[in-house]
């Protein structure tokens, strides 16, 4: 079962433009009832990137950024394993970065 909170191996590729690609960790950001349709809202993560403010700093095995300015749906084909959980303090964060870029 994939979670909100969650971090899997999802692969990006195949890409358009300045859209994040290879094969990477995601924090699945998508509610729990999000339905039966087997995709989920992802932000990916990385550690090779600068700190903006749609980029809040994380840790999961090791520092890196939220990409939350690259949230996308993927379909649950695209997930390759998962790989943990984020702590929930974290994943609030993320959350709120996501509120905030959306906000009117």
């Amino acid at each position: 079962m994939i979670e909100r909170g969650d971090v899997w191996l999802v692969r990006l590729d195949p890409v358009e433009g300045s859209e994040q690609g290879k094969t990477r960790p995601c924090l699945i950001v998508s509610p729990p009832d999000a339905g039966p349709y087997r995709i989920s809202a992802i932000v990916p993560l990385t550690s090779k990137a600068r700190v903006t403010r749609f980029r809040p700093r994380v840790r999961f095995f090791r520092d890196g950024l939220a990409l939350v300015d690259q949230v996308r749906t993927v379909s649950h084909l695209r997930m390759i394993k998962r790989l943990g959980r984020m702590d929930a303090h974290t994943t609030s964060r993320v959350l709120a970065v996501l509120r905030e870029m959306f906000a009117e």
